[in-house]
């Protein structure tokens, strides 16, 4: 089964997790590649077609400021949901097959969004609750919004 979405809310297994800067990328590629600094940060699971993340304890217990790459497919990626105090990019080019885009917010997350490539008839979809920073770009109207 295709990894369709992402979840960042990453459970730390140590002490408080460093600031971390979460970068998803889109690529031609057919597969998922996740990098971070320091090395071995996060480990990667998956649930269903969720990717998800935690905190290795070694590398948040020593580091202050942290950073993650994601590197994923960009006709694949369909939702992208962020909670935690996590601060998030999702950067142009991603343009899901299915027509629409699940964005979830929640917490005290930082997010910036830009869905400047999509095609005509593509719906984002985004929701909100807490004290969230989301900035979100796009070229195509949006579903529905619903920020609490």
């Amino acid at each position: 089964q295709d990894v369709t979405g992402i979840n960042i809310y990453p459970p730390c297994y140590g002490s408080d997790p460093p600031r971390t800067q979460f970068s998803i990328i889109p690529t031609s590629k057919d597969i998922i590649t996740v990098s971070s600094f320091p090395a071995e940060l996060v480990n990667v699971t998956s649930s269903g077609n969720v990717l998800g993340f935690g905190f290795l304890k070694a590398a948040s217990d020593t580091a202050t400021e942290a950073g993650v790459v994601i590197e994923f497919p960009a006709r694949q990626l369909q939702s992208l949901s962020v909670a935690g105090s996590s601060d998030v990019q999702l950067l142009n080019g991603f343009v899901p097959t299915t027509g629409s885009f699940q964005f979830d917010v929640k917490d005290s997350s930082s997010t910036f969004a830009n869905f400047s490539d999509l095609t005509e008839g593509t719906i984002i979809e985004a929701t909100g609750d807490g004290s969230i920073d989301a900035l979100i770009y796009s070229n195509v109207g949006f579903g529905t919004i619903d920020m609490m």
